[in-house]
């Protein structure tokens, strides 16, 4: 190949030529083809030589909202239980009619305070990104589950023919969210490495 401006002899493939200094061919961009606009790649950098962040709201939400009240609620209403069965008297009597009840509810109330500090302890696994974060929330959502379970096994026990449709609706919710989270948070798995 020879230089266009002063005829010198140049390799093939050279850039510039080595007497006067022109360029000799035009390069070819070495940049990959651009995703479409939110397209989701974890091994694709951004246009700032970052790694691709996949959005965070669900992961906000959970940490200052839904895990710290989760914790606070069910410490609450597991203290509640132990404190009706001394004290209400409407308790009181359906202890001595249906000592399963009575059973039911001291499980419960144990299981209620133990979610709420696990749910506390899964809150601060999430916010400095532990890679046991989401299976402990997972577990959470599964113990959950497991204590509107017992209570509708419980409520049964009582009565046959309690409406259980709201403690039904629980369980199914909890089921969900495991399985909401456990997408949402495979999708986030690079973040959680700690």
């Amino acid at each position: 190949m020879f230089c266009p401006n002063c005829n010198t002899s140049v390799p093939d493939g050279t850039a510039f030529c080595p007497t006067c200094g022109v360029m000799l061919t035009q390069q070819p961009s070495q940049q990959p083809p651009q995703q479409p606009y939110g397209a989701y790649d974890p091994n694709q950098p951004n246009p700032y030589g970052m790694p691709y962040q996949p959005p965070m709201k669900w992961y906000k939400f959970l940490i200052y909202f839904s895990l710290f009240a989760s914790g606070v609620l069910n410490i609450l209403s597991g203290i509640g239980v132990f404190t009706a069965m001394f004290s209400d008297p409407d308790t009181i009597r359906l202890y001595d009619q249906y000592a399963i009840v009575q059973l039911v509810d001291i499980v419960n109330g144990l299981i209620s305070i133990a979610v709420g500090v696990l749910a506390f302890y899964t809150r601060s696994c999430l916010a400095k990104y532990r890679a046991n974060g989401p299976k402990l929330l997972t577990i959470l959502y599964a113990i959950t589950a497991a204590s509107y379970l017992l209570v509708v096994l419980g409520i049964l026990a009582v009565v046959p023919s309690a409406n259980i449709s709201s403690h039904v609706t629980s369980i199914a919710s909890s089921v969900a969210f495991i399985f909401i989270n456990r997408a949402y948070f495979k999708k986030r798995a690079h973040l959680f490495i700690y």
